[in-house]
């Protein structure tokens, strides 16, 4: 799969096929350096760093070898899995069916790929169906012939702050749809989304609804794993509010697994039951896939309202399944939606080149279409924006993650200035007093936004691992481990740190040198790429750049228009993970090459509490 991209490898003997819980559907393999060294040869291909592209969460295929040692897919016996964790010695996958333990022969060798389904693009077209044969009031609105409309009569049943008030009143007057856009660390799903539930319910308990049914959903299962914690939550509040997710075990996140409509129903004495469960339950869950890939939800429900988190990341096309889904009556099985997003954060992932996503049609122009990569989040605040009422658009605009210091630079180039702190006690910190004799250490006391210089004595070999800027990672988090013990306030790094890389590579070489360092917890720090840091945070995040040649600024920053300013969704999404300090380290000459780098380094550099690091 080339160097960038190593299979992994492993090797099966008797002793430890007989240890494996193949009938509990769970594969996994602990201490293998006792058992068997080369039971999991993980990146052994000649990857510098041993790095291979396999993710948590991940679908994978997985065959025999062959005794040959040459790996021929096509004439062995196709296994599929789901990759619960992965890393260092450790190898966790989770097979959806039962599988003999016969398959584990002796002296076996077996191959793990990547696997791939072609239904998200059988999906998205039956998704652009289905918008020709919507009900004729939903495809007028979402074609833009018909204006969205509202109704002042509707109140808030709860008590919010002003500035969280005057959003969700809109939210709940808009009859057609809504779009709130959350900034970082403003509460998009913990305070807003957990509002809308909670009026929801209110309004359920006095018999203000036609159906009585609510629909969350959102793009990834890890959001959707958020969701359900929110909504956890809330059923301490109303425990009437027991909610059914649609899903899968593999993908959902162990606290959740009772509430999947599988279990809820294997667990069921008899199709009565079932029906009851469902009669009785009023609020669903699931991801966008599938739930779009579960018509016949809406032939026994009909939703009040459909709840999107992640909006901004949702493409027309995955999202118009829902949005179109009608009852067998031929009514919408959704009456208004309401997306929640931020399209100054990451957008959907489109590999297709900007030459072939533009739209210059001057129908679709009119409509707001101008690139298909764009989400119907952003086509929407368009058309809002070009009409200028602003009834159907509110923004968040008290974050409560970002120290001040740190949230300065987004909010001037990305916000407009229109984000306030809450603010929280750990947004009117000061600098610690203690610091060490460690000059990382006395950086870090006094650093919210700071940047580390790293120029390597010559580039390296793998142009996507940096081994330099590897080793400063470690040495600062041993550096921020060692500060706030001086100050009394001991930190868990896999708690406290967080590492944000832009490749593969990297993950690996980082991983290395935090385990060389001897960090306690090492193997439990998350390093990855900032699209999989989306809708996370910690208190420090050290983001190591790592590129090493020039054309690499490209995959770093990628400005975009959007509105009056010019964002760097990436950037903005790492630096607004950070609650009290965010570091960057690079290589300055290679990063000034950027306009917007070079303003973050200056900024850095100008805060009155920082000191150049040397």
């Amino acid at each position: 799969a080339g160097n960038d991209y190593p299979d992994i490898l492993w090797h099966a003997n008797n002793s430890l096929a007989q240890e494996l819980s193949l009938t509990g559907h769970i594969l996994a393999v602990d201490d293998l350096e006792d058992k068997l060294p080369d039971w999991i040869k993980v990146f052994d291909e000649g990857v510098d760093g041993g790095c291979a592209n396999f993710s948590p969460g991940e679908m994978v295929l997985f065959y025999e070898e062959g005794g040959a040692g040459t790996p021929n897919a096509t004439t062995r016996q196709l296994y599929r899995g789901y990759i619960e964790s992965i890393g260092g010695d450790r190898l966790t996958m989770r097979l959806p069916y039962e599988q003999p333990a016969a398959l584990f022969a002796p002296d076996s060798r077996f191959r793990m790929e990547h696997d791939y389904s072609d239904t998200p693009f059988s999906q998205a077209y039956r998704n652009l169906f289905s918008l020709l044969t919507a009900p004729e009031h939903r495809r007028a609105l979402l074609l833009g012939e018909r204006t969205p409309e509202a109704d002042k009569a509707v109140g808030l049943h709860g008590t919010y702050p002003p500035h969280l008030a005057d959003v969700l009143l809109r939210a709940r007057q808009a009859k057609d749809y809504f779009l709130l856009v959350g900034p970082p660390g403003t509460g998009k799903t913990n305070v807003a989304l957990r509002a809308l539930v909670e009026e929801f319910i209110e309004d359920r308990r006095r018999g203000l609804l036609r159906h009585g049914n609510l629909l969350l959903t959102a793009y990834t299962n890890r959001a959707v794993d958020e969701i359900c914690g929110m909504l956890e939550n809330v059923a301490k509040v109303y425990p009437e509010a027991a909610y059914i997710r649609i899903g899968a075990e593999q993908t959902c996140a162990e606290p959740y697994r009772p509430r999947l409509f599988s279990n809820l129903a294997a667990s069921a004495a008899n199709r009565r039951a079932v029906s009851s469960l469902l009669d009785h339950t009023y609020i669903y869950i699931g991801t966008l896939t599938t739930l779009t890939g579960t018509p016949q939800l809406f032939r026994i429900k009909q939703f009040d309202c459909a709840l999107f988190d992640e909006a901004s990341q949702i493409l027309e096309p995955q999202a118009l399944g829902l949005l179109c889904a009608k009852t067998e009556k031929g009514e919408s099985a959704i009456g208004k939606f309401v997306f929640i997003g931020d399209h100054k954060q990451l957008p959907a992932v489109v590999l297709s080149p900007e030459a072939q996503t533009a739209v210059r049609d001057p129908q679709l122009n009119d409509i707001g279409l101008l690139d298909t990569a764009d989400s119907l989040f952003e086509r929407l605040h368009r058309l809002q924006t070009r009409s200028g009422d602003g009834r159907f658009v509110g923004l968040l605009n008290r974050q409560g993650r970002m120290h001040p210091d740190i949230a300065d630079f987004v909010n001037r180039k990305f916000y407009g200035g229109e984000l306030r702190p809450v603010p929280l006690p750990h947004q009117k910190e000061t600098a610690l007093p203690a610091p060490g004799a460690n000059p990382l250490e006395q950086f870090a006391a006094s650093t919210r936004l700071g940047f580390i210089d790293i120029v390597p004595d010559a580039p390296p070999q793998n142009n996507k691992a940096n081994e330099a800027e590897a080793d400063m990672v470690a040495r600062l988090v041993l550096a921020l481990i060692a500060l706030y013990g001086r100050n009394g306030r001991e930190i868990e790094p896999a708690e406290s740190v967080g590492i944000i890389v832009p490749f593969r590579s990297q993950i690996a070489c980082v991983r290395s040198r935090l385990q060389q360092a001897g960090i306690r917890g090492a193997e439990q720090i998350t390093v990855d790429t900032v699209e999989c840091y989306q809708g996370s945070q910690r208190d420090f995040i050290i983001f190591s750049t790592t590129i090493s040649r020039p054309y690499q600024l490209d995959v770093l920053s990628s400005v975009q228009r959007i509105g009056a300013a010019d964002i760097d969704r990436k950037l903005n999404v790492a630096i607004t993970r950070a609650r009290r300090a965010f570091f960057m380290i690079g290589n300055r000459t290679l990063l000034e090459g950027s306009d917007i780098y070079k303003e973050l380094i200056a900024a850095s550099e100008c805060a009155p509490t920082n000191k150049p690091i040397e």
